[in-house]
């Protein structure tokens, strides 16, 4: 019966899987809810594999996973884990085994922001003097501020391979919603190249010398980190803190609505007595792998995937031994 309703759902926010094709509001879960069209049949230790449903033994228990909230919607919300949660975390508390990690709460989040929030702020000085109307000054004034950063990287010798070479308007954001697009290693060489900027121009500014302080903040918590091993003494988790408390309290004071990256960012802080240098379990090495890892996943069996996933792991490492897998030193 639940066989017969099954199909394999391949779209690209499908359910990935053998689905139900309609609604079976006669089956009740143990969650007390009906099962709905684009539930996605689950392997089980009674089923590893889901391929095998109709000649399994029966009775069986059949376990089924509803990945979107709204209904016969593939852009629907993503279950979260209050509605479902994720059952490993049956066994853990998410707050010992989930960090926070540096590039994407301070790279991309922190970092960014700043970096966002100095471009337009120098756009709005125009200092390009271009006259006509705002979209003219707008690719002026990223024009100009595209050479800035060209000589910048020049006098400071940066390498070629973290610079932004070219600019878009997709890469800004809006006046009203600042926002920088880039890799996390490019946004951490702007970092500094904003702070120079204001050191520069703070008097064209409003408020430009609590905009200072606060990528000075911002960037020796960075230091400050970079000259620890994985224990961090407690002097200098308070010297953390402190950078912490500068930066949001200095951000804050110019008018800039902070996003949630910034109260992250503080947890993050928070942790390092217990959880060590964030430099340690940072995703850098891990990030480009991302995509190698997908790939394995699609074309692996949902009751292999750790198998697949793991021995393609160790192939990488034993075939090449600079490999990221095989790295342990923090960037």
């Amino acid at each position: 019966f639940v066989a017969g309703g099954l199909y394999f759902d391949k779209r690209e926010r499908g359910g990935k899987g053998r689905c139900l094709a309609n609604d079976m509001p006669e089956l009740v879960g143990q969650c007390g809810r009906a099962l709905r069209a684009g539930d996605r049949l689950s392997p089980t230790p009674h089923l590893p594999d889901v391929g095998k449903l109709r000649s399994a033994a029966l009775p069986i228990e059949l376990v089924f996973w509803r990945t979107r909230r709204e209904r016969g919607s593939p852009s629907g919300a993503i279950m979260d884990s209050v509605m479902w949660r994720n059952p490993l975390f049956d066994l853990v508390e998410p707050l010992e085994v989930l960090c926070a990690d540096t590039l994407h709460t301070f790279f991309l989040g922190v970092v960014k922001h700043y970096v966002g929030f100095i471009i337009w702020l120098a756009i709005g000085l125009n200092l390009a003097q271009a006259v006509g109307p705002k979209a003219v000054q707008l690719d002026m004034g990223l024009r100009f501020l595209l050479q800035d950063m060209k000589r910048w990287y020049e006098q400071h010798n940066i390498p070629h391979d973290v610079r932004i070479k070219e600019r878009t308007e997709a890469m800004v954001g809006t006046e009203t919603s600042p926002d920088f697009t880039g890799k996390a290693a490019e946004t951490g060489v702007l970092g500094h190249w904003a702070l120079d900027f204001v050191c520069r121009y703070q008097a064209h500014m409003r408020e430009g010398e609590k905009l200072a302080e606060a990528g000075r903040a911002m960037l020796r918590w960075y230091q400050l980190l970079k000259g620890c091993e994985l224990e961090v003494p407690h002097a200098v988790c308070q010297q953390l803190l402190d950078c912490v408390v500068a930066h949001i309290g200095r951000s804050v004071a110019d008018g800039g609505a902070l996003p949630p990256k910034h109260h992250l960012w503080a947890h993050m802080t928070l942790r390092i007595p217990d959880l060590g240098n964030p430099r340690f379990y940072s995703t850098f090495l891990d990030e480009g792998l991302n995509k190698l890892l997908a790939s394995v996943a699609v074309h692996s069996h949902p009751s292999r995937w750790d198998e697949r996933i793991h021995g393609r792991i160790h192939l990488q490492a034993v075939c090449d031994p600079d490999s990221h897998f095989a790295a342990t030193n923090p960037p």
